[in-house]
């Protein structure tokens, strides 16, 4: 398995294990990006809603390996949090994800590639110029379950830094 620690990945037939490595540490420039590792150059957005009840509003959670797409150049900010990651941390988190139920969701057949997204709770992810996409709101209650794992496990990724 390729991954910055693959001993920490998913293991054939275990599920993914505990901790996990550092994805996209120190918040890395998109300047000047080099990135020689194998993996899978992609883009993961989940949309979700931050603020409280009656005052919340859209915000992305961005994972990229993919230099070449607008996300991998977006400044972070409070309704943006982006993670530059290098092909080797994208096919680790693929491979977390897909343990968790990620390749089970109903995804979209292809979309628009450019096309806006958001505001509503929802998965976007780009590779090789196609774009898929899974919204939370359209999911039958198995799949929210599934959903849900997958929010958590971003959430829990992005916060644990």
């Amino acid at each position: 398995m390729s991954g910055p620690r693959a001993d920490e990945g998913p293991q054939q037939g275990e599920g993914p294990a505990e901790p996990t490595p550092q994805l996209g540490e120190n918040n890395r420039p998109w300047q000047n990006w080099k990135d020689e590792s194998s993996g899978p150059r992609a883009t993961l957005v989940y949309v979700t809603e931050m603020g409280v009840r009656g005052k919340r509003r859209p915000a992305a959670l961005i994972y990229t390996s993919d230099p070449e797409i607008g996300h991998f150049r977006r400044r972070p900010s409070d309704q943006f949090t982006v993670r530059r990651l290098l092909k080797r941390e994208m096919q680790w988190l693929l491979d977390d994800l897909s343990a968790r139920g990620l390749e089970a969701l109903p995804w979209s057949p292809e979309a628009q590639y450019d096309e806006p997204i958001g505001p509503e709770r929802a998965l976007h992810y780009y590779e090789q110029g196609k774009r898929r996409f899974v919204l939370k709101r359209e999911l039958n209650d198995q799949d929210k379950v599934a959903f849900r794992k997958l929010e958590d496990r971003l959430i829990r990724l992005t916060i644990s830094r």
